[in-house]
């Protein structure tokens, strides 16, 4: 808990009753930091043997040869022999205390090391976050601009295959403007869909025709637009509301491998983290101080642990998901939810069991995705629970 809340009081809560002295490694650089903790440990072990020279100490030793540490070994069990048990007592107390300053200065780095390589990677994955292209958010709007095209009978390649100059035909109509300024205003490359398209020409939400040809819900399904706040997912997730978490979910019928997949999703087997972890161990530490503190960095460090233990791979995407089940769900907080700046911003998840209906969380507040993700990068492996 100190590692997660106050890296820079570690040292201190593990070693402060063995070493409040421990300095940190200053030097730059593996190979610095290397030769300083081999620098100590000479030093220590020279003084151990009451200032014998060892071959450790020696910068012509060559490396791997332990020969010098055994002769170290030897000299100073003759040496506490020759003494009287007193005497022998009281030296090897001391070397001792001096070899437990040493083993408290190792592990202490240790620890500040496993911080700093922590707190690298999540800067690592916020710049990742970060790049995620803006554009690729689209606005509910348009969504229902969309649907009454696809209504009107326009296909996928209809539009994949438009020219640029029938595309500037269609600005140039609904922005009232000059076909020539249109043709200006059309760029030559669009950001990628957030949405698999099928590939195969049919729309990406086949639409259900009435006799007057009008897109028609299917049963059990909503239009794209419609805000929903509570779900059925089956099993022993029931409902869920996401009416507190700032998320919308949008709901589509299947139209790809990609949904297809998405309808295969495994849910976790259970609502609480501290009922999937063992009873002991820093894997329920981990679970009880994500329910109890809400705290959101525990509960991934619980995920990770999760799948280690249970050798389940997950995606991006299903790591998300499941810590939007298992934590943020039933975090009612807006201060202590992870997905206030768009963490689970396009996560998908599968509709009603036996279903065809997949679906989308969306952000209601667009203007905050610093720590969202594409499609794509949502779909690749996580780099955690590997």
């Amino acid at each position: 808990m100190v590692v997660a809340h106050a890296p820079e009081l570690a040292g201190q809560a593990l070693f402060e009753s063995v070493d409040g002295q421990a300095l940190p490694i200053e030097e730059e650089g593996i190979g610095g930091k290397l030769d300083r903790i081999s620098r100590i440990i000479s030093r220590e072990l020279g003084n151990a043997v009451s200032g014998g020279k060892s071959v450790l100490d020696s910068e012509e030793s060559s490396e791997g040869d332990d020969d010098g540490l055994e002769e170290a070994f030897a000299g100073l069990r003759t040496m506490l022999n020759s003494k009287s048990p007193e005497n022998a007592f009281s030296f090897a107390d001391s070397a001792v205390y001096a070899n437990d300053r040493v083993i408290a200065t190792l592990v202490r780095h240790l620890v500040e090391h496993v911080v700093i390589d922590h707190e690298l990677r999540a800067m690592a994955n916020d710049a990742r976050r970060r790049a995620a292209d803006e554009l690729r958010n689209i606005p509910t709007a348009m969504v229902d601009f969309v649907n009454r095209l696809m209504a009107s009978g326009v296909l996928v390649d209809d539009v994949r295959n438009m020219p640029k100059a029938r595309l500037a035909l269609v600005v140039s109509a609904i922005k009232e403007m000059g076909h020539q300024e249109a043709l200006d205003a059309v760029p030559d490359a669009l950001p990628p869909s957030t949405w698999s398209e099928a590939g195969d020409g049919s729309p990406t939400v086949p639409p259900d025709e009435d006799e007057g040809g009008l897109v028609q819900p299917s049963e059990g399904s909503t239009d794209t637009s419609l805000a929903m706040t509570t779900v059925a997912l089956g099993g022993i997730w029931g409902d869920i509301d996401v009416s507190h978490t700032g998320y919308r979910i949008e709901e589509r019928l299947m139209s790809s491998d990609e949904d297809l997949a998405v309808t295969r999703m495994q849910l976790p087997p259970d609502r609480s983290m501290m009922a999937l972890a063992p009873p002991t161990g820093i894997e329920m530490s981990f679970a009880e101080g994500a329910e109890s503190d809400r705290n959101g960095l525990l509960a991934q460090r619980f995920l990770d642990k999760y799948c280690t233990r249970m050798k389940v791979g997950m995606t991006e995407q299903e790591r998300r998901l499941w810590l939007f089940l298992l934590f943020e769900e039933s975090t009612p907080t807006v201060e202590l939810q992870m997905g206030r700046n768009g963490f689970f911003d396009g996560v998908m998840m599968p509709g009603p069991e036996g279903s065809s209906i997949v679906r989308r969380l969306v952000a209601i507040d667009r203007s905050k995705l610093d720590d969202a993700l594409d499609a794509r990068a949502l779909a690749e492996p996580a780099v955690h629970g590997r």
